[in-house]
């Protein structure tokens, strides 16, 4: 069987923009490919990642309470409380540059957002992406995993951070 010119052309043109990734679950998470320019400023917005409270907040000026480690510290990020498994949705526009894992904060997902911003995302199990996928704000990286030894008190939650250059910065100074 020899495809015709006019089949090979509409298959091309059929082609969609998107991936599907198959995650340990075996669910299919689209993956942009075409974005676009990243463009996050410091006078946009970003959405919240997850339901939940601020259980521990940003403070790189003054330190605050960290119930596992029993004693104060500055946080680089905020703890938002969401339970294991639950599902976290990326906040802005972004490329995966790094996947990572350590012990005081699990697995790792970071994005760059553009201008020199980029928002990392902590205390993950399952994560759909990978370095160099393009992911839309709404669409989901992964899952909250248990909290890692660091933060066994204060219980399953979403490390949340945003940087500008490798300074950390409030991220409720542009959740909407």
């Amino acid at each position: 069987d020899i495809e015709t010119t006019d089949e090979v052309a509409e298959a091309v043109t059929t082609q969609e923009t998107e991936e599907s990734v198959t995650t340990e679950s075996e669910e299919q998470v689209p993956v942009t490919t075409d974005v676009g320019e990243l463009n996050f400023t410091s006078d946009k917005t970003i959405d919240w990642p997850v339901n939940g409270e601020v259980i521990l907040p940003y403070s790189m000026e003054t330190t605050v309470y960290f119930k596992t480690l029993d004693q104060y510290q500055c946080n680089p990020g905020m703890l938002i409380s969401a339970g294991s498994g639950t599902t976290v949705q990326n906040a802005y526009l972004g490329k995966v540059t790094n996947v990572t894992s350590d012990n005081e904060y699990g697995n790792m997902v970071t994005l760059y957002i553009g201008n020199d911003y980029s928002i990392v995302y902590g205390q993950l199990d399952t994560i759909y992406v990978k370095e160099g996928d393009y992911v839309k704000a709404g669409q989901s990286i992964g899952t909250i995993g248990n909290p890692t030894d660091s933060f066994q008190e204060e219980g399953s939650h979403l490390f949340f951070q945003m940087l500008e250059g490798e300074t950390p910065v409030d991220p409720l100074l542009y959740i909407e």
